[in-house]
């Protein structure tokens, strides 16, 4: 016992998503982010009320004409292209227009009205178009050096997401560039979802939680798929979280900071040192919503999804606290704080993935999932099976309201060596076998991409498929999305003659227990609800098997072979039982006197 003990900490210590982390603050680059997605050379410019005579005209177009005369107080205006846009108050919290029925519904005396302007700050809010980019910051500066502005800012550029057309053409791109690369999408059926989805209403882009080791929030394949909160997440707890929270840092009266950048660097847009942790959870973003990145040939399972970063990873040296490792606080407060985000008065974050785990089994955790799927309409949380190679259960993937993911080859349909496996096992998904190295491609902190392999890969996988069906149907609830997903999954894995062993005959059961769930996430089915036929029956085996250290390592193990280590256990539970139950009698008539 000791050393299945010993063996199973040493999985643990070696699992997915622990890492190093030096929490450091992180100021709010807002201007960064958006930069390169900017008209050129033209900003939004508040003009201060100085320029203005002080007088309020009956409509609104009244307040459009005094633009004109900024060409008498405004230095080089006359030389520029001007277009006005609003008159705003800025004089209390509560803004307010200027020029509406209201503001402008009496007559005032020259008195009156700049009694009144002590009370404003009238700000005249139009487009500058410059020259260059040179001449708006120059000439933005000589505005502001003489007091009259209020702000300037760049003109940005939103983008609205029109449906899947777009990457329809794209993920065909991606395939016939090359084939080694485009495994996993045909493993999956990606390119057929996508072809249908491109026909459908899309009514909203669905928010992922991502709880992991940090993200490059300003990676290209990623930085418009991240979800933005313009003021800084404080009123949910979060300061500072404009692009998501830390909750590593979570401390008395608050969930966290708002520096949610890869561990064991000190920002965003860096490339990893040798670490295994710092690419995590980019890497996993990448694959559940990577815009298509075709000169590097990958992309995300649903590029309209947007990602929320939770980072979890690394701890508070300062509190004599570990700085690797996932805490239960830290997955607790990033938990509370998806819960947080609300729209319409609902649960906005419907998916959270969660490619981590240990063997340790948190009441507290089980609860608040527990309390998720109950939520409003649910949120739904996929995990990692973990990458031991055991029955042993890794939580949080084996609680009964989460979807446990097992990892299989895209190219051949094999469950990976590595990949855990067991009747609390829901599904399989590649997350292995597409790259020359075995790997599965995704976004990397700094820009670039790489390969990597393991349960992590192959969670991310059905989250991104979570995502495509409710950006279809927004109203489905936890057990809808659930169920559709688990059958509409692809039960071929079972036929192929190296997958045997985890397919087993039992004792007392009608039909073979799977040890890989139910098959592989299929996302053409999902989307069009296409059941296939001959799906295994997962069966609730809850109360006959427990947590072991048994493994079947061999592709060629028999199936007695996993039905003695499946059963082993109890035996072995059942004899220690016996002896702690003898054990007070031995004793008490050791000492009864003779």
């Amino acid at each position: 016992m000791q050393l299945c003990y010993l063996v199973a900490m040493f999985f643990y210590l070696a699992g997915c998503g622990r890492g190093d982390d030096t929490i450091k603050k992180e100021p709010v680059a807002n201007e960064k982010l958006g930069f390169q997605d900017r008209q050129k050379h033209s900003f939004i410019v508040a003009f201060k009320e100085v320029v203005y005579q002080p007088v309020y005209r009956e409509d609104v177009t009244g307040h459009f004409s005094l633009w004109q005369s900024l060409v008498d107080h405004i230095p080089l205006f006359h030389q520029l292209e001007v277009t006005p846009l609003v008159a705003l108050n800025l004089a209390s919290k509560k803004i307010t227009l200027l020029g509406q029925k209201e503001d402008l519904a009496r007559p005032r005396s020259m008195m009156l009205q700049w009694f009144e302007l002590e009370k404003r700050k009238p700000a005249f809010i139009s487009r500058v178009d410059f020259s260059s980019e040179k001449k708006a910051r120059e000439t933005i500066k000589l505005w502001k050096d003489d007091d009259l502005i209020w702000y300037a800012e760049p003109n940005f550029i939103s983008r609205i997401d029109v449906g899947f057309a777009d990457h329809a053409a794209k993920i065909n791109e991606i395939k016939g560039n090359s084939s080694a690369k485009s495994r996993f999408i045909e493993r999956i059926d990606l390119d057929a979802a996508f072809a249908f989805l491109a026909n459908q209403t899309i009514e909203e882009a669905p928010i992922i939680a991502v709880l992991d080791s940090g993200v490059d929030y300003f990676h290209p394949a990623l930085q418009n798929r991240i979800l933005i909160s313009e003021a800084g997440a404080g009123d949910i707890g979060c300061p500072g979280g404009v692009y998501g929270c830390n909750t590593t840092a979570s401390f008395k009266r608050v969930l966290g900071d708002g520096a949610v950048h890869p561990a064991s660097l000190s920002g965003p847009n860096q490339p990893c040192a040798p670490n295994p942790y710092c690419h995590h959870g980019t890497h996993v973003a990448g694959i559940v919503a990577a815009e298509p990145q075709t000169d590097e040939n990958y992309l995300g399972v649903c590029p309209i999804c947007k990602i929320l970063p939770v980072k979890i990873v690394g701890g508070s040296t300062d509190r004599g606290e570990s700085e690797s490792g996932i805490l239960d606080s830290s997955i607790i407060a990033g938990l509370t704080y998806v819960t947080r985000f609300r729209k319409d008065g609902e649960v906005a974050v419907r998916v959270i993935n969660a490619s981590f785990g240990k063997f340790q089994r948190s009441k507290t955790i089980e609860l608040l999932i527990s309390a998720l799927r109950h939520l409003g309409r649910g949120t739904l949380i996929v995990a990692a099976a973990g990458n031991e190679d055991t029955m042993l259960r890794q939580y949080p993937a084996a609680f009964s309201d989460v979807l446990a993911v097992a990892n299989v080859n895209a190219a051949s349909g094999l469950k990976d060596p590595s990949s855990n496996f067991g009747p609390w096992v829901d599904l399989s998904s590649p997350g292995a076998g597409e790259c020359t190295n075995g790997g599965i491609r995704s976004a990397v902190p700094g820009g670039g991409s790489e390969c990597f392999t393991g349960t992590s890969m192959a969670a991310p996988v059905v989250a991104g498929v979570a995502g495509l069906l409710l950006a279809m149907d927004p109203s489905m609830t936890y057990d809808e999305l659930r169920q559709r997903i688990l059958s509409t999954v692809d039960p071929i894995i079972y036929d192929v003659p190296s997958n045997e062993p985890y397919h087993i005959e039992v004792d007392g059961q009608t039909v073979p227990v799977p040890l890989l769930g139910n098959g592989v996430v299929n996302a053409s089915n999902a989307v069009t609800n296409n059941v296939p036929e001959n799906q295994p029956a997962l069966l609730d085996f809850t109360d006959r098997v427990t947590s072991s250290c048994g493994t079947i390592s061999s592709p060629i193990a028999a199936g007695n072979l996993s039905l003695f280590l499946m059963l082993s256990p109890l035996w072995l539970f059942w004899s220690l039982g016996m002896k702690r139950d003898q054990a007070p009698v031995q004793k008490a008539a050791e000492r009864r006197p003779s």
